[in-house]
């Protein structure tokens, strides 16, 4: 008994050779339509932040200028017509205050590790102060770990500052203490140069089997 759309089949028997065919096709358009889409590569995460607000004080006001003029120069610029004062201009003035090895996310307070262990990601910080700028310029930060004297690690970034960036500021950057280092004594050394002027400060720290971080909080 035939009914209507495709021919009844007992158990067994081969299909025609057409319906075989267009059930393969059926068969094909499910898989391609249930295949799912290609996989698309995430992008990389941005990189993280290499400034921390440090709560340490609000940043020193403007330099003031100041008069240094006498009786008889004022009474000079009087007398003399078109005469015209000229200002003293602003001259550079940075510290770099300290360096430490921190724990990741270190809130920018002094704190330092005394000892990591091996395999630790920590942060290389540097606090310095921006006290005047006479004019925008480029600055070179240098972060770089020695053991026994021989250097470890080193990286530099440089980037414009503005006088805008006057105020206490600390920057860092991202380091794992490799899994096969020695155990003893490390120094951390950061550099900073605004201009052809240049400061380094150090830390020394200890890769050990525990983790020690300083108790004062103080450059």
């Amino acid at each position: 008994m035939r009914r209507h759309g495709l021919p009844t089949v007992r158990p067994g028997a081969r299909l025609p050779m057409a319906v075989s065919g267009l059930l393969a096709i059926g068969a094909v358009v499910l898989i391609l339509r249930a295949s799912p889409p290609p996989n698309v590569a995430a992008s990389d995460p941005p990189p993280p932040p290499t400034f921390v607000p440090t709560p340490i004080g609000p940043p020193p006001g403007p330099p003031v200028p100041t008069s240094t003029a006498t009786p008889a120069a004022t009474a000079s610029t009087s007398a003399t017509p078109g005469a015209t004062t000229t200002a003293t201009p602003t001259a550079l003035q940075f510290s770099l205050d300290a360096a430490r090895v921190a724990k990741v996310h270190n809130r920018g307070d002094f704190r330092g590790l005394l000892a990591v262990r091996r395999g630790s990601t920590v942060w290389l910080m540097m606090y310095y102060t921006l006290k005047s700028l006479p004019k925008q310029m480029t600055r070179l930060t240098t972060y770089t770990v020695k053991y026994h004297g021989k250097i470890l690690f080193q990286i530099s970034y440089k980037a414009p500052i503005k006088s805008a960036d006057v105020g206490r500021r600390s920057r860092y950057t991202v380091y794992t203490i490799p899994r096969t280092a020695s155990f003893g004594s490390y120094v951390y050394s950061a550099a900073l140069q605004i201009g052809k002027r240049r400061q380094t400060k150090s830390w020394k720290f200890a890769v050990a089997n525990h983790d020690r971080e300083s108790s004062a909080a103080n450059p």
